[in-house]
């Protein structure tokens, strides 16, 4: 599972690199059968001016497959499903025996029953294309989200080709018309990068019902206790992102926190790797960069007997002396297998014990005079 959601994060940035429609619709053919495990995914660019979709990019086919697939474009009034699919911009799945026209006989042949999931690409609220999947296995809720999360990178890719100067040649339709503000597509990229990361980290944690929504209220927590610090905005978005993502090196060691006590000998070590797993698994992504000094060092302690390098006082990245309040704060509020949840003042009085111990003083102090002077509670699991 780690590779699969490396190669999802990783996958997103090549696809903002690529230089021309078909590099976009190769990149992405390849990443959604890596990713899943497909058997075989193709990829369709649909003329605005036209009603059928055209062939463009492939994975897992043949050699001697690719000239007959080249040749078949998808007509609409062949197949009222998928233009159902372009009308209501929805993702399409089907099961069982596919509907003829979906693909050439040949290739029909070869795969006579298996289960598609068809995903429109959209650009300005468009369709300009569509990804089919296919495989043996039915596609479950969580690989569905995956796969249309691709394709939403994929359509930003080709709205960054038609705002830049790389307009690749016989690109039509919308990916001609107008041009996108570049500060607003940034924006949008951002945001779905973001979108698309939380996700994933939902997805992971939505595997152990003690773990479900830790990520999305550190990441809350954070934020309350970076603007009570006075922090900018961009140090604020900084933590934030890593209040997010602290603990998505647990992909490695899943199981470990459903155990209903305490961790054995053999478990702590490689729970203690998770910050170290987790860098390895975003520091290919080059927009994450600034973020990994958090997560790799939100267990280190004020006193300099934490993990991973030990590091002491202000030596420890603040964004990770954040993370470290806000991750403790919502560890004590929720129930856990092995403890139940304490109530948010008595957290407050845990966390002040432990100041200049294991927290930064100054950061539990901001999380306390927040909750004191505004009278409000920091986020916590629901009850």
């Amino acid at each position: 599972m780690e590779e699969s959601y490396r190669a999802m994060l990783e996958g997103g940035e090549r696809l903002g690199r690529a230089a021309s429609l078909t590099e976009v619709m190769l990149q992405l053919a390849r990443l959604m059968k890596k990713v899943l495990g497909c058997r075989l995914v193709l990829c369709y660019e649909l003329p605005g001016d036209c009603r059928q979709f055209l062939p463009v990019g492939w994975s897992g086919l043949a050699p001697r497959s690719v000239p007959i697939f080249l040749q078949h474009p998808l007509l609409l009034k062949d197949l009222p499903l998928l233009e159902e699919m372009v009308r209501r911009r929805r993702r399409l799945l089907v099961s069982g025996q596919l509907q003829p026209g979906f693909l050439p006989p040949e290739l029909g042949e070869i795969i006579p029953r298996c289960t598609l999931l068809a995903i429109p690409l959209q650009v300005r609220g468009e369709v300009v294309g569509l990804a089919l999947a296919l495989r043996d296995i039915p596609f479950d809720h969580e690989e569905g989200a995956l796969l249309g999360w691709t394709g939403s990178h994929a359509a930003l890719a080709l709205a960054s080709l038609s705002a830049g100067e790389r307009v690749p040649a016989g690109s039509r339709a919308v990916i001609e018309s107008g041009k996108t503000d570049r500060l607003e597509l940034y924006s949008r990229s951002q945001s779905m990068f973001v979108n698309t990361v939380s996700s994933l980290v939902k997805a992971i944690e939505a595997k152990s019902r003690w773990t479900r929504g830790h990520s999305e209220r550190v990441m809350r927590t954070c934020v309350i206790i970076a603007a009570a610090m006075g922090l900018g905005e961009a140090e604020v978005e900084r933590v934030r992102l890593g209040g997010l993502l602290h603990d998505i090196g647990k992909i490695g060691v899943e199981g470990v926190l459903d155990n209903p006590g305490l961790l054995h000998a053999e478990e702590g070590p490689p729970l203690k790797l998770h910050p170290e797993m987790g860098v390895a698994i975003l520091s290919p992504i080059s927009e994450l960069k600034p973020v990994l000094p958090g997560i790799l060092h939100h267990h280190e302690r004020f006193d300099g007997t934490g993990y991973p390098a030990g590091l002491r006082g202000d030596q420890i990245p603040l964004d990770a002396r954040i993370i470290a309040v806000a991750d403790a704060f919502d560890a004590i509020v929720s129930e856990r297998p092995y403890k139940s949840g304490s109530g948010h003042a008595d957290a407050l009085v845990e966390l002040k014990i432990c100041a200049g111990s294991q927290f930064d003083p100054e950061v539990v102090r901001s999380l306390s005079g927040f909750v004191t002077r505004e009278g409000r509670e920091a986020p916590a699991p629901d009850p």
